[in-house]
C-alpha cells in the first residue's frame, strides 16, 4: 500500500502529484497502475464525513507530455504556498516524477456503507 499527500485536480478526470521513483507507490504504479483515491473532509465529525471513491488507472507522465502538467501542478502549488516546480525537478538525475491518475470510475457511500456509483464528473 502507499499514500501520497499532496494531489492536484488537474481537471474532472485528471489528478496530478510529485513522487520519488523509489517509493512504494511509484514502484506499485509501474507493475499495476490500477489505484483507488478518497477524497473526504478531515475536519468534520465522523458522522458528518462524506466521502468521494475514486478508481483510476495512474502512470508517470513521459518528458514530451511535462510542459502543460507542470504547469498545472506548479500553479496549484503555489496557490497553496508551496515552491514553484519546473519540469528539470521531475527528470533525470531528480529522483523525482510527476505522476497522473486518470479517473475511471467514481462512487459515494449510500445506505448500509454500500458504494454508489457516480455517473458524472468531481464538479
Amino acid at each position: 500500500m502507499g499514500v501520497t499527500g499532496l494531489v492536484h485536480r488537474r481537471s474532472d478526470t485528471e489528478f496530478l502529484w510529485i513522487s520519488a521513483v523509489t517509493a512504494r507507490h511509484s514502484r506499485n504504479i509501474q507493475v499495476r497502475p490500477q489505484i483507488a483515491m478518497v477524497i473526504f473532509d478531515s475536519t468534520v465529525q465522523e458522522t458528518a464525513a462524506e466521502a468521494l471513491y475514486l478508481e483510476a488507472t495512474a502512470d508517470q507522465l513521459a518528458e514530451d507530455e511535462l510542459a502543460n502538467a507542470i504547469t498545472t501542478y506548479c500553479a496549484r502549488s503555489q496557490a497553496l504556498g508551496n515552491r514553484r516546480w519546473t519540469a528539470a525537478d521531475v527528470l533525470e538525475p531528480s529522483r523525482l516524477r510527476l505522476y497522473r491518475a486518470t479517473v475511471t470510475a467514481r462512487s459515494v457511500l449510500g445506505p448500509g456503507d454500500q458504494r454508489v456509483p457516480l455517473a458524472r464528473g468531481l464538479s
